[in-house]
């Protein structure tokens, strides 16, 4: 009778234990799918944006940065529009006919840290490059700007915005990039901008 019930027992810990592999396996392979998927989608839009029409993740700047032994960081984050930038630029450029500041069509990026409201920034905190982009239409409604900077030099990029010219207006911002480069590595920030109905 013991030994039946030390058997039964012991058939119950080895189901219970492959039950609790199985979800855990099922668990690592979901998330590397859905990691390694939504990676593949940013590399595409990276190198050929013009094939991707949408992004199903409700993010608009996306980097990557990439040295020249292949190391590779990569990810996504969602951007601010600075109040400075709705007041001073935007609603001037759209309705005043005598404001002469160009399109914002530069993307700046730097390694200052601001007070943590991205939404006051008249300028990045400590910038350290600011490069025209490349444009093109993502898709109705939207609108695409692309830079790459190469580095001489070690840095932490802590913040990138959308500005009309090196010391020109700060319209878009983001300040939690944190990303660590070197000498040699180049850094591409991709950056959609969306106007929809309220």
């Amino acid at each position: 009778m013991n030994n039946k019930r030390y058997f039964a027992v012991s058939m119950a810990l080895l189901v219970i234990c492959m039950a609790v592999a199985f979800i855990s396996a099922y668990n690592a392979i979901r998330t590397l799918s859905y990691s390694q998927a939504n990676t593949a989608k940013i590399q595409a839009w990276i190198i050929n944006p013009e094939k991707v029409k949408a992004m199903d993740i409700p993010v608009n700047v996306y980097y990557k940065a990439e040295s020249i032994q292949g190391q590779c960081i990569e990810g996504w984050i969602h951007n601010n529009l600075t109040t400075p930038g709705l007041n001073n630029w935007l609603r001037h450029r759209l309705f005043n006919s005598s404001f002469t500041a160009g399109p914002a069509c530069y993307i700046a990026i730097g390694t200052g840290t601001d007070d943590a409201d991205p939404t006051n920034n008249e300028d990045l905190v400590n910038q350290i490059d600011c490069k025209q982009a490349t444009e093109w239409i993502p898709g109705s409604g939207q609108f695409g700007l692309n830079a790459t900077f190469t580095f001489t030099s070690s840095y932490t990029i802590k913040e990138a915005g959308v500005k009309t010219g090196s010391s020109g207006y700060l319209v878009f911002y983001v300040n939690d990039l944190n990303l660590s480069v070197d000498n040699s590595w180049t850094l591409t920030l991709c950056w959609i901008i969306t106007i929809s109905e309220a």
